[in-house]
């Protein structure tokens, strides 16, 4: 079947975004109505006069302390009566955090910079939704239920025609700082930004990849130490590994693989094919590392490995050479390896994701 590609006829004539500037202004700007109530019950501290001492140091956590320290100055609640303490101290894992709220002062403990950071956020939460200067006495402990939350630049380009817009591709800050602030708020923890291997990676294997990637490294590791800051992952999401076409499958002939509905496939069961997907996710965390991980769609989307010829491979057409005596399922679980090895070669503690939705077509016996 012909892929038809949908252009939207109102794409030209879109309305100014106005929405960005809105989110890159300050988290904290004006202190609400609502934040008047007067006194408090008698299960809450009354906290006016409340200052930030900050026991556990850590360059990671100057973002959330100084966001903690601007609330208290427009929130009006800033002085020298009441401590609000950070400290490291032994929780449950990572992220965890216990509150400790007594007459004399709030304790947060963490074992990391990122409880102490969500601590902090709940702190200001719980004012605002008792409508004051107030927090509850007691001991609280939370833990990260969702351990992966992972989203998405609210105004990143799109990777289609007529545009063909890449993030990595331009000079554009697609994270701000209060952005980055509000996604700290909403207890996100990772961002994804799409590429595609043969832009981003230089490859020994495929040498024609890569002409340009050290400008979208350089801007790739600018984002990565960005979000760092506000406690946020890069993730590299991708459609890999992209199939050859024309010339270069007459270069690389040994990794044209089984048909597809747009041409032929990757075939990571070829030693070139295999060892080339190693090689990229190996560079990929060569290059940038402090990237936490990978997010790969291996079937669907497009044609990537053999396995996305799954049309074929239910006729028993499949024409690889590697792959024709191999289940789809077989096929794709190889891709998989193949890729993770790289990672697990350059950070292994590096996420790695993969998406195979286009695998629900396939029929249980695949």
């Amino acid at each position: 079947m012909k892929r038809t590609i949908k252009v939207d006829p109102f794409l030209h004539c879109q309305p100014e975004k106005l929405f960005v500037e809105e989110l890159k202004s300050p988290v904290h700007s004006e202190k609400p109505d609502y934040f008047n109530r007067g006194c408090a019950t008698k299960d809450e501290v009354d906290v006016n006069g409340a200052f930030l001492l900050c026991e556990y140091n850590d360059d990671l956590l100057r973002t959330i302390y100084d966001d903690f320290n601007n609330f208290l100055i427009v929130y009006q609640i800033l002085g020298d009566r009441y401590p609000i303490v950070t400290r490291k101290g032994e929780t449950e894992k990572f992220e965890s955090y216990k509150i400790i709220t007594d007459e004399k002062r709030t304790l947060i403990i963490a074992n990391d910079t990122e409880g102490i950071r969500h601590g902090l956020v709940y702190v200001e939460d719980e004012m605002k939704r008792r409508q004051g200067a107030f927090l509850k006495k007691g001991k609280t402990e939370r833990n990260a239920w969702l351990v992966s939350r992972i989203t998405h630049c609210f105004f990143a380009p799109t990777n289609r025609p007529p545009n063909n817009g890449e993030e990595l591709g331009d000079e554009i800050d697609y994270y701000p700082n209060e952005y980055l602030n509000r996604l700290m708020h909403d207890g996100a923890n990772g961002v994804w930004i799409y590429t595609r291997f043969p832009d981003l990676l230089p490859s020994k294997i495929i040498t024609e990849y890569g002409k340009d990637y050290k400008r979208r490294i350089v801007k790739l590791n600018k984002t990565i130490e960005k979000c760092k800051r506000y406690g946020i992952k890069v993730f590299v999401f991708a459609i890999e590994p992209v199939p050859l076409r024309g010339e270069l499958y007459e270069k690389y002939a040994d990794i044209r693989g089984n048909r597809a509905w747009d041409g032929y496939t990757f075939c990571t069961n070829s030693e070139r094919g295999k060892a080339y997907c190693k090689e990229a996710t190996q560079t990929l965390f060569e290059l940038c590392p402090d990237l936490g991980g990978v997010m790969i769609v291996t079937n669907g989307e497009r044609t990537t490995n053999c396995s996305s010829g799954y049309e074929y491979i239910k006729k028993n057409l499949n024409v690889c050479p590697n792959c024709k005596d191999k289940r789809a399922g077989e096929i794709l679980a190889q891709a998989v390896d193949a890729l993770i090895s790289g990672m697990k070669t350059s950070k292994p503690n590096a996420e790695f994701l993969s998406w195979t939705y286009g695998h629900r077509e396939w029929e249980p016996s695949r």
